[in-house]
């Protein structure tokens, strides 16, 4: 397994607070980091999976990415059931 650093590990931490899968974060993390990880060691820091071995720390990272993340969603109109059936209607 690969050593991560706090800023790899922030990168994934944030990866999988906008739903990306395990997979498509090793992936991201080899093109931006040149760091070659697995979907499992990628799981040990996911705070929603039950094999997360990571601190509060990063817990209260997800947490407050995932919300940001979500309230942004939110924000969009397409994001919106109404506005995608409007514009189906239309």
């Amino acid at each position: 397994m690969a050593k991560l650093s706090e800023r790899e590990k922030q990168f994934v931490i944030e990866k999988l607070a906008e739903f990306c899968s395990h997979v498509e974060v090793a992936r991201l993390l080899k093109s931006e980091f040149d760091v070659a990880v697995d979907r499992f060691q990628i799981r040990t820091l996911d705070p929603s999976h039950p094999r997360f071995a990571g601190s509060d720390k990063w817990r209260a990272i997800f947490d407050a990415r995932r919300r940001g993340y979500l309230t942004t969603m939110e924000d969009l109109p397409i994001a919106n059931d109404q506005f995608r059936l409007r514009q189906l209607q239309d």
